[in-house]
């Protein structure tokens, strides 16, 4: 909402909808984030990533893949913070179906999950846990959105896990 709220509902068999369980809502259900302010939520195909009003990334939902974020393959039912990226600009995430990307505001990229796309950077496609910083090499220095990123002029940098 325009105060920051969000709300969820829907199935729930991984906790990607926020609420600290994995019942299904038929009801609509404010997503609690205590003082912070939701900025911007991405969804997958189980899994939930937002941004807080301070540039805090936060997941939730499916984690067999690595899609949470946090370094392990388990799955979360209330937003956590994304350690590797606590101290780091976040403007913009997007989810796909088992991966994430997130974008800073400096226009660099980070990637996780189990997608087509992390094996095509880092040349294989197996699970994917560790956030990855993707360098860039032929592309111009102004990245303003990570939703038309052509992957093919990517490397891939691991950041340490700061869990």
């Amino acid at each position: 909402s325009s105060h920051g709220s969000a709300f969820s509902i829907g199935k729930n068999n991984y906790g990607q909808l926020g609420q600290g369980h994995r019942e299904t809502k038929n009801r609509w259900k404010t997503l609690k984030m205590g003082d912070d302010r939701i900025a911007t939520i991405s969804t997958g195909k189980a899994h939930s990533m937002l941004i807080t009003k301070t540039g805090i990334v936060h997941s939730f939902g499916a984690g067999k893949v690595g899609q949470i974020g946090n370094g392990q393959f388990t799955s979360v039912t209330m937003p956590a913070i994304c350690a590797p990226l606590k101290n780091r600009p976040i403007i913009q995430v997007c989810c796909g179906e088992n991966h994430v990307l997130t974008l800073s505001s400096g226009g660099l990229v980070w990637a996780w999950g189990l997608i087509a796309i992390v094996g095509v950077l880092i040349g294989y496609n197996k699970d994917v846990s560790d956030i990855y910083h993707i360098e860039q090499t032929k592309i111009p220095n102004a990245i303003n959105t990570i939703e038309t990123i052509p992957v093919e002029v990517y490397k891939l940098e691991r950041v340490d896990n700061e869990l």
